[in-house]
């Protein structure tokens, strides 16, 4: 930043970041780590409470505290520690937080984090229950008009996905208002010295998901009911190693043979390398999948649903790995899996998409220095978003008179 006194930053969040339950967790924790070096303090706080996944972070300079909805309590927090920037961890807390931010601190930066657009996912969701068209619902759903709402009440939105960038900016979205910050990998450790395991080493399918993620659910589900059946028919010996927190919110399906649940492990690597294909039969969602560039970066090829895909690949040859419809998608686990050329050919497009997509070190400059041009520009680039100053005049106001009530009520 070119900014001569750091500034203190506050980060409101629902849930403290489980890194090895969602991959929106590690993203946060990216960033987060990111802006360390060039912000004064970090304070997370945190409507939930803390669990036994919730992250240890590193730095003294990230400290925690347990914050309350509908509790005037904050705006005393918020006079005290007088952020510069606040940064809402989804538009829902933008929404219940985000007035009492404009009203205590009006010069404070608000920056918006979607990790993935909400009502694109959920306008995705209600077409496939209604065999539709997403593209048919997706400007009716509540959710999205919300998100949009957040989107531009904020001074900067963070958007996981380029795909998602551009349905934003179909939708008129200014290109100042959005930042595009997707997953970072340390490229460097893309070599041969890494001790991978090779083709021949390696036996069997994955699946790594959190389970209380709605398209995981259905992705697994529907991968067991539609499509194991044709995969085990071809491949006889194979069996399917299903990972992931939660897996207790879904039905089991344990008579199921050679589809083998394990849980939630605190490390992918080990299991990533002994797998041969990974799999990503998501039928909606939103953002960009870390389940994808995670098996990317340790070798092993996976085979993607359109949407499992949108954001990763770029101008980048995607065809080897991803599904063009469901009888592509268990064509291309059956060749990756006989096929060792094809699979080589499919790691070093995998490689080759961290290493020029994703590398750590460029995703999260580019984040800083777009950030600070924000931050040291910020009255004149507010004068520009008139729809965001108008939905700060008029929609807080009844979020801030409901809060209100409901304080007053549970008094």
């Amino acid at each position: 930043m070119r900014i001569t006194t750091k500034p203190n930053l506050l980060v409101v969040v629902n849930q403290w970041p489980e890194p090895t339950s969602t991959a929106a967790g590690q993203h946060l924790i990216q960033v987060l780590e990111s802006l360390v070096p060039v912000v004064n303090s970090i304070v997370i706080g945190h409507t939930a409470d803390k669990t036994d996944r919730s992250y240890v972070f590193d730095s003294n300079a990230i400290t925690s505290r347990r914050i309350f909805i509908n509790d005037s309590e904050f705006d005393s927090f918020l006079i005290d520690f007088a952020p510069q920037i606040v940064l809402f961890d989804r538009f829902n807390l933008e929404e219940q937080f985000g007035w009492r931010v404009s009203e205590c601190c009006p010069a404070t930066m608000r920056i918006l984090n979607t990790e993935d657009l909400h009502g694109l996912r959920a306008a995705r969701e209600e077409a496939l229950i209604n065999n539709m068209d997403w593209r048919d619902c997706v400007l009716s759903n509540p959710t999205l008009l919300r998100e949009l709402a957040s989107l531009y009440r904020s001074d900067l939105t963070l958007v996981i996905s380029e795909f998602e960038i551009d349905f934003l900016k179909s939708l008129g979205v200014p290109s100042r208002l959005i930042c595009y910050v997707p997953f970072g990998l340390e490229t460097a450790n893309l070599n041969a010295s890494r001790n991978l395991k090779t083709f021949k080493e390696r036996k069997d399918l994955i699946f790594i998901g959190n389970f209380l993620h709605k398209p995981n659910v259905d992705a697994i589900n529907f991968f067991v009911d539609n499509l194991w059946p044709g995969i085990r028919s071809v491949l006889s010996d194979v069996q399917c190693h299903i990972y992931g927190a939660y897996g207790s919110k879904l039905n089991q399906p344990n008579s199921i043979k050679d589809i083998i649940w394990h849980g939630a492990i605190d490390s992918t690597e080990a299991v990533l390398n002994q797998s041969k294909v990974n799999l990503v039969p998501l039928r909606f969602g939103a953002g960009l999948k870390g389940k994808v560039l995670e098996a990317m970066f340790h070798g092993t090829p996976s085979v993607i649903s359109e949407i499992g895909a949108e954001g990763v690949f770029g101008t980048i040859k995607s065809e080897p790995l991803k599904a063009s419809n469901w009888d592509d998608f268990v064509d291309k686990v059956i060749l990756l899996y006989r096929d060792e050329k094809q699979w080589k050919l499919a790691q070093e497009i995998g490689f080759e998409v961290v290493r020029t997509r994703f590398d750590k070190s460029v995703v999260f400059q580019d984040f800083i220095e777009h950030m600070s041009q924000v931050y040291d520009n910020l009255e004149s680039h507010r004068k520009l978003n008139v729809i965001g100053a108008m939905l700060q005049r008029n929609e807080h106001q009844s979020t801030k008179y409901m809060a209100k009530w409901i304080e007053e009520k549970n008094r």
